[in-house]
């Protein structure tokens, strides 16, 4: 009868590890841009995918993208601040807070539904982007 119930357990054990690990948000992907926000004093501009961008050419979803990695890193490309950048770092995710740091700087942001909005990436919280899993 022990020995029974000792593989019943094992057996419930094994089954509720694999129903967690399966339930489990993989948040590793490719994160495309959505919109981006400017914020200064009274004015707000946003631009959303296929809006005119003040510095010339559309907004498209080519325009800047996060690959959240296995194992904890990230590489974030594109047109940043009018030039081609890349930069990488790490990341990690308590419940819906995404936090990022690269180069000595910590970027916090929300994830939920395959959607990061990351504010701050400009050293204020003057621009706020918004991603989408591709």
């Amino acid at each position: 009868m022990k020995k029974l119930l000792t593989i019943l357990l094992a057996a419930m054990l094994s089954l509720t590890v694999v129903f967690m690990t399966a339930c489990k948000d993989d948040v590793t992907g490719v994160y495309k841009i959505q919109s981006m926000t400017y914020s200064e004093g009274q004015s707000t501009m946003t631009f959303n995918i296929g809006d005119d961008m003040p510095t010339g050419g559309k907004l498209t979803t080519d325009f800047l993208k996060l690959e959240l990695k296995d194992g904890g890193t990230f590489v974030m490309s594109g047109e940043l601040y009018g030039n081609d950048d890349t930069f990488s770092g790490s990341w990690s995710v308590d419940g819906e807070t995404l936090k990022m740091t690269a180069e000595g700087e910590t970027i916090n942001g929300k994830i939920k539904d395959d959607v990061i909005t990351i504010s701050g990436l400009d050293g204020s919280d003057q621009m706020t982007i918004v991603f989408k899993k591709a």
